[in-house]
């Protein structure tokens, strides 16, 4: 998996570093999850890999400018996330903010919205880059009333 998705582009770039294989991987086994640089680096952490920060931050950088890797600013100004960007046109996501799993939202609801946005509001919904922040419902289930109430 990590192979064919990401190893082509990796092998290719002359500086190949364990720590790139080392996310690379880590990405490839938790791609239905959008995570921020330090949920990527702490998880590292406890599985006894070292890679800094920084080279974490960098690395996904750089593998978002290579296509291979999706960035979502994450709702209220918190720190962007990232996974391993789909093999398909997903036409948009789901984003858990408690979580940060990934559902995939290809419905003729959205391709409706995105209409209704163009006729009324003479804008252009770019429905490959569409995110939807809100609950998954493992995550409905654990919160309190009062967050229910918010929504």
């Amino acid at each position: 998996m990590y192979e064919g998705s990401l190893g082509v582009v990796v092998e290719r770039r002359s500086y190949n570093t364990r720590q790139k294989k080392i996310i690379g991987e880590f990405l490839a086994n938790n791609q239905d999850h959008y995570l921020s640089v330090d949920e990527i680096y702490a998880r590292l952490a406890q599985q006894n890999e070292s890679p800094g920060r920084t080279t974490v931050y960098r690395t996904l950088e750089a593998f978002v400018k290579d296509g291979i890797v999706a960035k979502v600013a994450a709702p209220g100004g918190e720190e962007s996330r990232y996974r391993l960007a789909g093999k398909g046109q997903e036409y948009g996501q789901l984003v858990c903010i408690c979580c940060g799993k990934v559902i995939p939202f290809d419905c003729d609801a959205l391709v409706n919205f995105a209409s209704h946005v163009h006729n009324e509001h003479k804008f252009v919904v770019d429905l490959m880059r569409s995110v939807m922040y809100g609950y998954c419902s493992d995550c409905t289930l654990h919160q309190s009333p009062a967050v229910h109430d918010k929504k």
